[in-house]
């Protein structure tokens, strides 16, 4: 069963780990719509806020205020949840916007119990673990013994396995 759809605008304040010219451009009324027909098929929208830099505007105050703003929207749509990559913005949605679940991003590559630890820490509620341990048996099971987050692996992962530009390219998307 299909439980959750997710997605993202085009462009935003948090980018996405996809070029933007592939993505729909839906307006905020589109956007509404879509996750509400989500809502009444029986599922969730996860929004995406998985690009891996947001050249360090997180730090700044007026940066801040932007990814609230951005934070609060997506709530007023009726999002339920984000796939999150920089730790910064988890807390964020930890302490501002608690109905918001959190999904650990692949691109966070959580490859250690204690990554997996420390997310959860800051509010995780799923952990997509780094698309390379998707074979790796006994860290998975030790991952699921370790914390209680639920657990998402990537089964169709575009990367070659230990892909050397993967990182790259996710920051130049």
């Amino acid at each position: 069963r299909v439980a959750e759809l997710y997605g993202s605008f085009q462009t935003s304040v948090f980018g996405s780990a996809r070029p933007s010219k592939y993505l729909p451009a839906p307006t905020d009324d589109q956007l509404r719509a879509h996750i509400r027909r989500i809502h009444d098929a029986g599922m969730e929208f996860s929004y995406l806020i998985n690009a891996p830099c947001l050249g360090n505007i997180e730090y700044t105050p007026e940066g801040r205020e932007q990814i609230v703003e951005a934070l609060a929207k997506l709530v007023d749509m009726g999002v339920d949840a984000a796939v999150v990559t920089i730790p910064l913005i988890m807390e964020i949605i930890r302490e501002r916007f608690p109905q918001l679940s959190v999904t650990v991003s692949s691109i966070c590559y959580v490859s250690t119990v204690n990554q997996a630890v420390h997310f959860e820490k800051l509010g995780a509620s799923r952990i997509i673990p780094d698309p390379d341990t998707n074979r790796n048996f006994p860290f998975l099971k030790k991952l699921r013994k370790s914390v209680k987050a639920e657990l998402e692996v990537i089964a169709n992962h575009s990367c070659i396995i230990h892909c050397p530009f993967e990182f790259y390219h996710y920051n130049t998307a």
